[in-house]
């Protein structure tokens, strides 16, 4: 089976996204930001079993989305993921942040912030996911080291979507 990459991921979301609306995003935002916060969670637990397996068995679930057996794979796509997510979840939730009460020009200015945001966003994700394709121990040498470009692509999806709800937090 071939991976998605993040351009096909990126428009497959926002295609799919087309056939089924959202009415507002401020929900929407907050489900994303949880699971970008157990995507994080399970990065650190992957960074603590490369420094310490013998603390792990086989097979054991590493945070929320992998175990000790598919960590790479898991890792690997992570840069699709995100794309998804920005595309399917991120931005149209932004976009439609005026049905939970922000202005039009609000819910407009935040959404090019984030449009911005989100266009560096997934260049960094295809840098990321080029990186991945040869040899994942590069990476796990950084997260050995408490370190992870990867983890930042998690990172930054999730203050996108911060920083959205705190403009519409602000307005109320």
């Amino acid at each position: 089976m071939a991976k998605k990459t993040v351009k096909k991921a990126f428009e497959g979301a926002q295609n799919l996204r087309l056939e089924h609306p959202l009415g507002s995003g401020k929900y929407k935002l907050r489900a994303t930001r949880l699971s970008l916060s157990r995507m994080q969670e399970t990065m650190y637990q992957i960074g603590e079993y490369l420094k310490k397996p013998n603390r792990f068995y086989k097979g054991q679930t590493l945070g929320h989305c992998c175990t000790t057996k598919d960590k790479a794979v898991w890792i690997k796509s992570i840069p699709a993921q995100v794309a998804e997510l920005l595309g399917y979840n991120i931005l149209p939730a932004i976009a439609a942040l005026t049905n939970n009460g922000l202005s039009k020009r609000d819910t407009n200015t935040t959404f090019a912030t984030a449009n911005g945001m989100a266009k560096a966003l997934l260049e960094d994700c295809e840098r990321q996911q080029t990186r991945l394709k040869g040899n994942i121990s590069v990476e796990y040498d950084n997260m050995e080291e408490g370190y992870s470009d990867v983890h930042g692509l998690l990172v930054e999806a999730d203050r996108i979507a911060e920083e959205a709800l705190q403009v519409l937090e602000y307005a109320s």
